[in-house]
């Protein structure tokens, strides 16, 4: 899950501020303990993005026939290791 830094938001004082700067601020008060805990649900959002954007719905997509989708996917099951190498070069 990306912050985009571009995001501004209207502080009380009238001040425009980037989310990802809020974020920082807020974290300035917090313990070693509420870090690493903040630390460890970010990671988990990370890896549930990361999961979302690599998971292919089985519902067949409108307008394609079943056993054409069915083929797909398991083509894909199939290639999983080369898409997997494509896309981490």
């Amino acid at each position: 899950m990306a912050i985009a830094e571009s995001q501004t938001i209207q502080s009380q004082a009238g001040q425009t501020t980037s989310l990802k700067e809020q974020i920082i601020q807020a974290l300035e008060p917090l313990t070693p303990k509420v870090l690493q805990q903040v630390l460890d649900y970010v990671q988990q959002l990370q890896s549930e993005d990361e999961q979302e954007a690599n998971h292919v719905s089985d519902e067949v997509p409108e307008g394609c026939r079943s056993e054409v989708w069915a083929a797909y996917l398991e083509s894909e099951k199939e290639r999983a290791e080369v898409y997997r190498r494509l896309a981490n070069s």
